[in-house]
Order: C-alpha cells, then sequence, then structure tokens
C-alpha cells in the first residue's frame, strides 16, 4: 500500500501533466549540477554524485534514467504548486472557452494556385536576396556536430535474455565498472595531471571503443548501438576536447564518451545559401500575392448576399487567407 505522501505526489504529478507541465533534460541536469548536495566550493563536483550513485542509488536499483525520471517528477510538481500559489493555473476548459469567444466565428476564402506557379515568378534582384539573407541569417547555418570516442561495456547475449531483475543486477555491475574506468578521468579533469589514454584504459577495463564522427542533434543513435539516442544526447554535453561523460545506460549496456571534437553552428555565407535563400524568397513573393484582395474577374466568383464563395475543386496545393 502506497503510502499518503506518495499518493499525493503521484496526483499531482498527473495533474501537471494534464496541465502540460514537463521537464527537459536540460532542467534536469541542472537541478542536479545545482545541488547542494553535488556542490564542492561553489560548483558542481562530479565525484561528490558518483559517490552517491555507488553507495545510495544503485543498491536500490536505481539507474540515471530513472534518477532522471524521478527528478523530472519533482519539478513538474514544484512548478505545479508555484503557479498555483500564485493563482496562474488556467483550466483547459476555461482556455477553449475563452479561444472559442474570440476567434469562434471567422470566414475562409480558399484560392487555388499550382505547384509550378514560382517557377513562373520573375527572377529577384541578388540585392533583394542578400538582404533577405542578411536579415534571416539563423535559417542559414551550418550544423552542429561532435566527434566522440566511446568506451562501451555491453551486456553479454546471455545477461540480455535474463529476467527483468537478474538484467538489471547485470546492467548494475556495468554501471559500477564503468564508474571505475570513468574515475581517473573524473580526477585529471580536476587536476593538473594528464589524463589517461582513453582507448588503452577502456580495453583494459575490457570496453570496447567505438568511435562516431559528425554527430548532429538530429542523429538517431550511433551505429551498432541498438537504443542509443541517449549517447547523441550526452555527446553535445560535452564542450572542452578530451572530456568525459558520465555512465550512460542504453539498451545493451552502459557507455562513457569522451569528446574528440565539436564544430559550432556558424552562418554559412550569402553565396553557400543561395539555392535555398531563392526559394525562400519566392515562396514568400507567393504567400504575398495571394493574400492581396482578389477581384472576380481573377478568377473567384463574386460573393453573393447571405452566401459565401463556391469553393472550387481541390488543387493539389491551397494558399489560404483568412477574412
Amino acid at each position: 500500500m502506497l503510502p499518503v505522501m506518495a499518493v499525493q505526489r503521484l496526483v499531482l504529478d498527473n495533474e501537471a501533466r494534464r496541465c502540460g507541465l514537463d521537464a527537459d533534460l536540460d532542467q534536469i541536469t541542472r537541478f542536479l549540477t545545482q545541488h547542494p548536495f553535488f556542490q564542492k566550493q561553489g560548483a558542481y563536483h562530479p565525484a561528490a554524485f558518483r559517490e552517491f550513485e555507488t553507495s545510495v542509488l544503485l543498491p536500490q536499483g536505481i539507474d540515471t534514467e530513472r534518477l532522471g525520471a524521478l527528478v523530472g517528477q519533482h519539478l513538474r510538481v514544484q512548478e505545479l504548486l508555484e503557479l498555483t500559489s500564485a493563482g496562474l493555473v488556467i483550466e483547459p476548459a476555461a482556455v477553449d472557452r475563452e479561444f472559442a469567444r474570440r476567434y469562434g466565428s471567422c470566414r475562409m476564402a480558399a484560392i487555388p494556385f499550382s505547384l509550378s506557379t514560382p517557377a513562373s515568378l520573375p527572377e529577384p534582384a541578388e540585392e533583394a536576396l542578400a538582404a533577405y539573407h542578411q536579415t534571416h541569417a539563423q535559417r542559414y547555418q551550418t550544423t552542429e556536430t561532435r566527434s566522440v570516442r566511446c568506451a562501451v561495456f555491453r551486456l553479454t547475449q546471455e545477461q540480455a535474455g535474463l529476467p527483468d531483475q537478474e538484467r538489471q543486477e547485470a546492467l548494475s555491475a556495468l554501471q559500477q565498472k564503468s564508474f571505475e574506468f570513468a574515475t581517473p578521468f573524473f580526477e585529471t579533469q580536476q587536476g593538473d595531471s594528464p589524463a589517461p589514454d582513453f582507448t588503452q584504459n577502456a580495453s583494459s577495463a575490457g570496453a570496447e571503443v567505438l568511435t562516431a564522427s559528425a554527430l548532429t542533434p538530429a542523429t538517431a543513435g550511433l551505429a551498432n548501438l541498438p537504443g542509443s539516442a541517449r549517447l547523441v544526447q550526452a555527446a553535445f554535453t560535452l564542450v572542452e576536447p578530451g572530456q568525459v561523460s558520465e555512465a550512460v545506460t542504453f539498451d545493451g549496456g552502459v557507455a562513457v564518451l569522451q569528446l574528440i571534437e565539436s564544430v559550432p553552428s556558424v552562418p554559412r555565407t550569402f553565396a553557400e545559401a543561395r539555392p535555398e535563400v531563392l526559394a525562400d524568397y519566392q515562396a514568400q513573393e507567393l504567400r504575398l500575392q495571394f493574400a492581396r484582395p482578389r477581384l472576380p474577374s481573377e478568377g473567384i466568383p463574386a460573393r453573393r448576399p447571405g452566401r459565401g464563395h463556391p469553393l472550387p475543386k481541390p488543387p493539389k496545393t491551397w494558399a489560404c487567407r483568412w477574412t
């Protein structure tokens, strides 16, 4: 039977989710790194977290994924309580009523146009395209990338087929092994001594060493590692080359990452992005053309008293104007 406080927290968490409140990975990471329990001399101290993980979390079978879920629940409940105390929570039904009151009545004129229309637009001046590129420079940036080494501690085929509890015990053993592997790197990051050789230490620890290059935020996962999307997320938390991540659990085991190279996103020149700039500019011009009022002589039947425009058969593409 659940304690009363646990039931209350579950009810509050359910209400927070219903109101659309949630905590993302950045909020969860910030909560943990800024928690006084894991700080030393005013800064996050990884060794304090690893000690807490070893002595408190792992004996209870709580991995980093479960810890993140618990912290996310805590943040959702706290946000709900803060909003409620401030009187800022609005029931979804009230939002629907207000939206219907303000925007419930409207008329729409649908104007058909051919997909080939942009090809008939006049070629814009280079100065206009360059000005459009300068105004919307953030659209035309290169993609940020990361290259990392991975020390992968895999479950054996026999361990992967064990019942849940035994499989979790095997995974906890790998987490402890990865913690022991990563500890020397964290200690050197706090001091001035040179870091150990990542590849050599990983091989000595019985880990498989993989290299993943040119990862982007949209990368689904690492090759040959099913369910490794969390490893890509972890790669983008690393900043300095040589920096090592905490142990990250994935479907088949545990991995520790080391950053090789970080390539930031930078704006592309007008010459590099010109084809995309031209397409976006013409699409904007097309929207502006079809947004202006049309006359009956331009193909839209005149409005009859008390009735809307009769709509033609829908073509492949539509431009819509609200009136």
